[in-house]
């Protein structure tokens, strides 16, 4: 994959308006391909990030997300080709790799982050080192991949009070909805190797997801509708054609009333309906919602419609709250 790193300056896309006003682009990506073997993992066309952009990845399990990140942030070791053009480079903070986080002590005391050795620091104290390290380093686009991870409820209020005073852009991986829809400003969706960008936070693109995935069975089922009706018609037409009985050729009839006319007719009929079915624009069928499943261990089976209900509930492990009116 080539990349290449331009000056602070950036520049401005196609369109953009060359004002004072216009936010630079800090990236730019162009015909990523990614692979696993021979299976294809997304392709990509072109995406941009501009100053000031907070976006958030979204995906399945296995979609490409944190590969996407990493071509993003340059790493040479994967699978991928394509051009990545960036301003001022990126800094990609991984979710479970420690490294060697190196942080200015300014943001380690802003963060709380103790200065301890790894051996003696909880996930927490490591998450807050590596968020500190990555707001330290000089890069203008951040892609962090579960920032919230082992953070608490203070640990979060700074990193969103972090991400909307940055002054790049930032891409976003995470399972923290309410950061996504305080912070981010767009989602990116990678499904089946496609890339699409839902204006608004995560639940304005659930909304927009949500909407279009019922305009897609709408179309289908009219689409299965209408093919159904053709096939019928045609069945009836073919049907009529066979059940004419042509008497021998010596026998005559008048013009009008000839019984080969409407054998012959009923058969062009239901040729012209299977053509009409031919040239018939297929909608494939929308790919179906993942099951959500949940392990539950009850002593009597349940029997209401109502499985399980919550209500301002609160959740703690030891002294660390994790849930606050849920």
């Amino acid at each position: 994959m080539a990349r290449q790193t331009q000056g602070m300056g950036g520049v401005l896309s196609p369109g953009a308006a060359a004002s004072s006003g216009a936010r630079s682009v800090l990236l730019q990506a162009e015909r990523l391909r990614a692979a696993f073997g021979t299976q294809d993992v997304f392709s990509i066309d072109r995406l941009e990030l501009r100053e000031g952009d907070r976006v958030a990845l979204v995906g399945m399990n296995g979609a490409g997300k944190t590969t996407l990140m990493r071509a993003l942030a340059g790493d040479g070791g994967l699978d991928v080709s394509g051009t990545v053009t960036s301003s001022g480079g990126a800094h990609y903070q991984p979710q479970l790799e420690d490294g060697d986080a190196q942080a200015e002590q300014g943001k380690l005391s802003q963060w709380g982050a103790k200065d301890l050795p790894k051996s003696g620091a909880s996930g927490g104290e490591r998450m807050r080192r590596k968020l500190a390290a990555a707001f330290s380093a000089s890069a203008n686009i951040l892609l962090l991949d579960e920032p919230t991870a082992n953070l608490d409820m203070q640990g979060v209020a700074w990193l969103e009070r972090e991400l909307k005073a940055f002054r790049g852009a930032v891409v976003i991986v995470s399972h923290d909805r309410m950061l996504m829809d305080n912070v981010c400003r767009a989602v990116w969706e990678l499904d089946g190797g496609a890339l699409t960008t839902y204006p608004g936070n995560y639940s304005d693109y659930w909304r927009q997801r949500a909407h279009a995935r019922e305009s897609a069975w709408r179309e289908y089922r009219a689409y299965r509708e209408e093919a159904a009706r053709l096939k019928g018609a045609m069945r009836e037409k073919t049907g009529k054609a066979a059940a004419v009985k042509v008497p021998p050729k010596r026998m005559w009839y008048s013009e009008g009333r000839s019984p080969q006319r409407a054998q012959d007719k009923f058969a062009k009929q239901a040729k012209d309906i299977a053509s009409r079915l031919e040239h018939l624009e297929k909608v494939e069928r929308p790919p179906l919602e993942p099951d959500l499943r949940a392990a539950m261990r009850v002593e009597t089976p349940i029997v209401s419609r109502t499985a399980a209900y919550v209500r301002d509930f609160t959740g703690r492990y030891g002294s660390l709250t994790v849930l606050v009116g849920v």
